[in-house]
């Protein structure tokens, strides 16, 4: 809503007026949601922060976690020495 000034008012939500994110963080927000194909918000609180999910069904929240789930597996294959992160690499002939 404009006020007479000209300049926007902030709108607020549960209170607190909401600041607009930078750049960085809006850039992060579409990241997720693009390997998640769900919509994504992330709030910064101090050191640490909250990471918003938004699904419409029971189905769509199972998808997330099997990717998580996939992803985490991944990331535990890889500290243990047998993946190497960028993908297998291809088997050299023997000749």
């Amino acid at each position: 809503m404009a006020r007479k000034d000209g300049k926007a008012q902030a709108k607020t939500v549960k209170g607190k007026a909401r600041v607009g994110k930078d750049a960085d963080t809006m850039a992060l927000e579409r990241r997720v949601s693009d390997a998640l194909g769900l919509k994504v918000s992330v709030d910064h609180q101090g050191a640490g922060g909250v990471l918003h999910i938004e699904y419409r069904d029971l189905d769509q929240l199972d998808a997330v976690l099997k990717k998580l789930e996939r992803e985490l597996e991944s990331l535990s294959v890889g500290l243990s020495g047998r993946h190497c992160g960028g993908g297998e690499q291809p088997k050299q002939s023997s000749s």
